[in-house]
């Protein structure tokens, strides 16, 4: 993985947390039998002052059309649950030489209990995503990265809720492949790759909702490309606690180490302190406050061997009255690159993001949304500052 994929996919992950906080319709199932059919569709009408996220001097902006439908399938039976969902994003830019983006994202998931103490998580996923041009890009004159992820896992559970310790073992394997630039500058043909991976986490609760927990992941990186030389291995160990309902907080707070080792090349093995957190505090019933942060080393690419991550978020969301409520939100992450021709960039993101939602009737949400980003390296064209702002509608049954 790049850096320019691993920024994207952290940044989109939290463009999704922060949709999903804002989401205040109240949307009517459809009855499909015993199979709840849930659909919801988002229009937007926005500007971008830098569409391509380029450097000082290039930018291009551009009004910014968004369509962002979801279908959502679920069912129950009994203590079992079923899902299939679908959402895209779909970015339609009027500047010329921009180019418009299309995401896809399936998941199909299911948790299964059979008894207090056998509970299973099975999930499948497929997500195909449209890359805004990064550097590379810029400097061999190509279009912004097209890929696919695919990724199926099961998670198995056992000891009932209430017992002094529970284990969880998981397997999951993940298949990465680029779809365009795969012989010019970027090279994407060296990114591809099969990932198995398995974890295994034991709890030990030590008050009625709060539990130690000892975590410990391996993931395999196989390249499919015969000159790659990432093939590699990673181990994390973690420890930490996780809690619900304590006071006015509930969270989950893991630290510890992780060690990458590459099977060739001149890289070798590397180690790095890690930590995952989401904590998340409601000092009043309107308000709410959450925590997120992680560390952990990335995959790397044709220009670099792996990359040094850490990323945070602080957001506060506020039910102001009935039907009005906001979001604010702030996120930084910071990148160094190790090895290859990158050897020594560092790159520091920092967001912004402020959105006001109405909700004009139970089916029908009206928001406001602002954006700021800045990205700020030690390799001067990959730094950019992009600000973007949308009117958005959002429609369910």
């Amino acid at each position: 993985m790049t850096t320019d994929l691993a920024v994207r996919v952290a940044l989109a992950v939290l463009g999704t947390l922060a949709a999903a906080d804002a989401l205040a319709v109240d949307p009517m199932p459809v009855k499909l039998g015993p199979v709840e059919f849930i659909p919801t569709v988002g229009l937007a009408q926005g500007y971008d002052d830098n569409a391509q996220q380029a450097p000082k001097g290039q930018e291009i902006t551009s009004a910014v059309t968004r369509v962002t439908p979801t279908l959502l399938f679920r069912a129950r039976e009994r203590a079992n649950r079923y899902e299939l969902s679908y959402r895209g994003a779909y970015d339609f830019v009027a500047s010329g030489g921009v180019g418009d983006r299309i995401d896809h994202h399936l998941l199909a998931s299911s948790h299964l209990e059979f008894a207090a103490r056998h509970r299973l998580d099975l999930t499948a996923g497929f997500d195909h995503i449209q890359d805004i041009q990064n550097l590379t890009n810029r400097q061999y004159n190509e279009g912004g990265n097209i890929y696919n992820t695919f990724q199926v896992g099961a998670l198995y559970g056992f000891g009932a809720q209430t017992s002094k310790a529970q284990l969880e073992v998981g397997a999951n394997y993940k298949w990465m492949r680029y779809l365009n630039n795969l012989h010019s500058g970027s090279m994407n043909i060296a990114q591809d790759y099969n990932s198995p991976g398995v974890t295994a986490t034991l709890y030990y609760r030590i008050a009625p909702k709060t539990r130690l927990l000892a975590e410990i992941d391996y993931n395999q990186f196989d390249y499919t490309w015969s000159a790659s030389t990432l093939d590699s291995y990673s181990l994390k160990y973690l420890a930490g606690v996780t809690w619900q309902g304590t006071a006015k907080t509930r969270g989950t707070l893991k630290l510890g180490y992780q060690q990458k080792t590459f099977r060739s090349g001149t890289t070798g093995t590397v180690g790095y302190p890690s930590a995952d957190a989401a904590i998340t505090w409601t000092p009043t019933e309107r308000a709410e406050f959450t925590f997120s942060a992680s560390s952990y080393v990335g995959e790397g690419g044709l220009y670099e061997s792996y990359i040094d991550t850490q990323l945070y978020r602080l957001a506060w969301n506020h039910q102001w009255v009935k039907r009005f409520k906001s979001q604010v939100f702030v996120s930084y992450m910071d990148q160094k690159y190790q090895g290859g021709s990158y050897n020594g960039r560092a790159d520091k993101t920092n967001q912004l993001g402020l959105r006001a939602t109405y909700n004009l009737r139970r089916w029908v949400d009206v928001e406001l949304e602002a954006n700021f980003r800045q990205l700020v390296s030690n390799v001067g064209q990959a730094g950019y500052d992009r600000n973007w702002f949308f009117l958005n509608f959002i429609f369910s049954l």
